[in-house]
């Protein structure tokens, strides 16, 4: 017993025998059945594959980071003016001003505050006097430029003072929520124009004015 104790050690701690269990474990674990290694092929490519894309993600990102300018804080002011609510009737004529500024959170996207003047002159002959009418009020707004910056979509909260059910003697304040949009031209370096449409979506004053609004506006460094 003890000599064939001692012999089954000397056998287990030759080379070969360890080199050739080692190898075989090896390719045991590797290869198994057929099945096992189209598995584990196809889990390798697939982790290679996730890698990769992974790669050329986070450099095309790297590369556009790169590529994008710094703005100081000078950069990131930006102002305006809108025209609007241009109109002209057998008696009366209208023109709307606004006054625009803001901060450009990025190259693309700003946010701003504007107070809104719409001026409307009626004449109605005869010995009755004519009548000028001024609503006016604050606002805020958002735009955010995309597709080359040739097109933006605008959201914008205005309060208006203007007079009640059609009596310009009567003042009450109105509440305008805008969703929309328009064209830009111009890279935001400088002066810009843009084509302006915006649809009002506040159950108040949507029921008792037009809800639509055009507009032209000349921004500057948007």
């Amino acid at each position: 017993m003890p000599d064939r104790l001692l012999h089954f050690f000397k056998c287990i701690t030759r080379r070969d025998i360890i080199y050739n269990y080692g190898f075989n474990s090896l390719m045991s674990w590797l290869v198994g059945d057929g099945h096992i290694l189209k598995t584990k092929i196809i889990h390798m490519k697939k982790h290679f594959l996730l890698c990769s894309f992974l790669i050329i993600i986070f450099s095309f990102s790297a590369s556009a980071q790169s590529k994008k300018v710094k703005m100081t804080i000078n950069d990131r002011f930006w102002y305006g003016l809108s025209l609007g609510n241009i109109g002209i009737g057998t008696n009366y004529a209208t023109l709307g001003l606004a006054p625009m500024g803001g901060f450009k959170i990025t190259e693309d996207w700003a946010i701003g505050a504007t107070y809104k003047l719409n001026y409307s002159y009626y004449w109605f002959g005869g010995t009755s006097d004519n009548l000028h009418v001024l609503d006016h009020g604050p606002g805020v707004l958002t735009k955010y430029k995309f597709f080359g910056r040739k097109y933006f979509a605008q959201l914008e909260y205005d309060y208006i003072s203007m007079g009640a059910n059609g009596f310009y003697n009567t003042r009450e304040w109105y509440p305008f929520a805008y969703i929309g949009g328009g064209l830009s031209s111009g890279d935001g370096t400088s002066w810009t124009s843009e084509w302006v449409v915006l649809y009002n979506v506040h159950p108040t004053s949507s029921n008792t004015f037009f809800p639509l609004s055009f507009g032209y506006a000349f921004l500057y460094k948007f």
